[in-house]
């Protein structure tokens, strides 16, 4: 399954908001920078589905606001 996913880093709050059915708008307070964002967001998501953080991956975005994660099932 992939999700597509809008980050935005350096936020005043962790926040997660679904937008649609496979969207996600995310904040997280982490920089962007050493991929410490990308982490982050893949915690709260993580943590918002019900999932391990192992089972999710960036598949496409690393340094963008829009990513692509997909998720398998482990």
């Amino acid at each position: 399954m992939k999700i597509q996913v809008f980050a935005k880093p350096s936020a005043k709050a962790n926040t997660i908001r679904q937008i649609g059915d496979n969207q996600f708008r995310i904040s997280v307070t982490e920089p962007a920078e050493n991929d410490r964002a990308n982490q982050a967001v893949l915690r709260l998501l993580a943590e918002h589905l019900n999932v391990s953080c192992g089972s999710l991956s960036i598949l496409k975005g690393h340094q963008s606001r829009q990513k692509w994660v997909g998720i398998s099932k482990k």
